[in-house]
């Protein structure tokens, strides 16, 4: 029985329940937070009510031993509108469960396509079980950009025990020299008929092998994965967090429990939970602090170059002064700055004289040095760096604009252009992967502390493309992926208060800050929340006053967890 008795729904006009709030009644014009009534502190929706999405269905058939046959059927629209509508379709594969976000596993179909599809695809054949999730590409002329899962599906895929083989060797040799004569693409006649109790016999042996092993949490499928989370009294699911985390955690139930309360196992559930890095600080003030740093971090702070570039000129000699005036843009559209007097100093050194106040988060300028190239500078050093740092450049444009590349350097002091400058690293050579090409950029080991660095780019000049080309540019540790900033939305759909929507994120100000990313960032946030004080020692929960084993503590609390962390800042 309940300590307090709550009401579901009231009579009354004024508001209070957040279940009665009914928005076409004047009466529920505000709503109240009050504690006397029912109420969903933690309720998560979607960014906008998606329509219903007609004829829907998906299903998957294994046809081999690494193949499965997948059909679906969506009605989609090819008009937008002020209302979101279902656009696009995207299936995605997982091996170890059902992608819960659009950037989770692997695109199997992408399209606008109405109605029935199907697709023959190839999966991971040492996995028993294939897992598929459809979703629904949302938009509309209002700014809805977002992805829903709205059906999924698993197929059990057996493994090749040979069984055909087997049968076929028991035939008198005479005959199956006969059949080898008949031999087709996928064998004679005789072969043929036999893979067919080949297949059941491999399809039965595959699944004995399963159901005796199936309580390793490696093997598990996801329903039986949920069975063992409950067994061991976890609390956690598979559609809270994932197959992938809840795999990791259960993998370690035995020393998580173990270990409970130490430092080594906070960080180590944390880790397993979140799939990021996690660093408990007991030193921090005024309470200890839990950085759960980003997936990923993108750290060029304007990738897109929407900040604008200045552009500078260099006389090419010493006592050459270039007086005449001339205009640069400051990369604002109709905002030209004009001024006269200019001083070309020393020529590997260009300095301007005049007084226009010139603002940009990019400048550009020959490279004095070598006739035909020019530099692409940023403005501010806010990459930090330490020592054995591995960095990976790239630069999702097209091709030939990837080709005009020299060298990508990270300067701690000054830039290019002057005789002080401190270049930390360099990479002069890109590898390509697909149509795109990482420049490897590797931080000396003498650079033991995070130091603040800014991006610097050599570039051959170009008749048809110039500096204002460059533009989505990518910045990571120890990884070569796709590209992403703030604004992309491929990612996780569930809001939380802030109104953000995508698992992507600007840290600050957007086009002026780095990009974090960490899947199912919201949903995670709410299972973190919801766990830590299980999963932290009872002595460090609150700060003064008494924790109950009935309750969760809500004031003085002891810690102070701080998500998307980037290393160094």
């Amino acid at each position: 029985m309940a300590r307090a008795s709550f009401t579901l729904r009231k009579t009354s006009s004024e508001a209070g329940s957040y279940l009665q709030y009914p928005i076409d009644d004047p009466a529920y014009a505000s709503r109240e937070d009050n504690d006397n009534y029912l109420r969903a502190d933690t309720l998560q929706l979607v960014p906008t009510v998606s329509p219903v999405v007609q004829g829907l269905y998906i299903e998957a058939l294994c046809v081999d031993y690494d193949t499965v046959v997948v059909n679906w059927n969506v009605l989609l629209e090819s008009t937008l509108g002020a209302s979101p509508v279902a656009y696009e379709v995207i299936i995605k594969y997982g091996s170890e469960g059902n992608p819960r976000t659009i950037n989770r596993g692997v695109t199997v179909v992408e399209t606008t396509a109405s109605g029935t599809g199907e697709i023959t695809y190839v999966v991971n054949p040492d996995n028993r079980w294939a897992y598929f999730t459809l979703f629904i590409h949302y938009l509309s002329t209002a700014g809805d950009d977002y992805y829903e899962p709205v059906a999924q599906v698993k197929v059990f895929v057996p493994k090749d025990n040979g069984s055909t083989s087997a049968l076929f060797n028991r035939i008198p040799e005479y005959y199956r020299l006969m059949d080898d004569l008949q031999d087709g693409d996928s064998g004679g006649p005789l072969r043929k008929f036999l893979s067919v109790f080949g297949w059941g016999l491999d399809h039965h042996k595959s699944l004995i092998d399963y159901l005796i092993s199936m309580k390793d949490p490696q093997v598990a499928d996801q329903e039986v994965l949920d069975t063992l989370s409950r067994d061991f009294g976890v609390g956690l699911l598979s559609a809270d967090l994932g197959t992938g985390r809840l795999r990791k955690y259960l993998d370690s139930i035995g020393e998580i429990r173990r270990g409970k309360g130490t430092l080594e196992i906070v960080e180590r559930t944390l880790k397993a939970l979140t799939e990021c890095n996690v660093e408990y600080d007991s030193s921090a003030s005024p309470v200890p602090s839990i950085k759960v740093y980003a997936q990923r971090v993108n750290l060029v702070s304007d990738p897109r170059v929407v900040t604008g570039i200045v552009g500078s000129l260099d006389g090419g000699s010493p006592s050459s002064t270039y007086t005449a005036g001339y205009t640069l843009d400051s990369g604002v559209v109709g905002d030209p700055q004009t001024d006269g007097d200019y001083d070309g100093g020393d020529s590997v050194e260009p300095s301007y004289s005049g007084s226009s106040s010139l603002t940009g988060g990019w400048s550009t300028y020959p490279d004095a040095l070598n006739t035909g190239y020019s530099i692409l500078e940023r403005s501010t050093f806010d990459i930090k760096v330490i020592g054995g740092d591995v960095l990976y450049f790239s630069m999702h444009v097209d091709a030939p604009i990837q080709n005009l590349l020299q060298d990508v350097m990270l300067y701690e002091i000054g830039g290019y252009s002057e005789l002080t400058g401190v270049q930390v690293a360099v990479s002069a050579t890109p590898t390509s992967v697909g149509t795109t090409q990482y420049w490897r950029i590797e931080i000396p080991d003498t650079y033991t502390s995070y130091t603040d660095t800014k991006l610097v780019i050599r570039f051959a000049d170009s008749p048809a493309y110039g500096a204002d080309s460059f533009g989505y540019m990518l910045l990571e540790r120890n990884t070569v992926g796709e590209y992403f900033d703030g604004d992309t939305t491929r990612g996780g759909w569930i809001v939380d208060g802030s109104g953000a929507v995508s698992d992507f994120a600007w840290v600050g100000t957007e086009g002026e800050s780095q990009s974090v990313y960490t899947d199912n960032i919201q949903k995670v946030k709410y299972t973190i929340n919801r766990l830590i004080q299980s999963i932290l020692p009872v002595t460090q929960l609150v700060t003064t006053g008494t924790v109950h084993s009935n309750r969760t503590a809500t004031i003085n609390l002891n810690y102070d967890i701080t998500w998307n962390n980037i290393p160094g800042v």
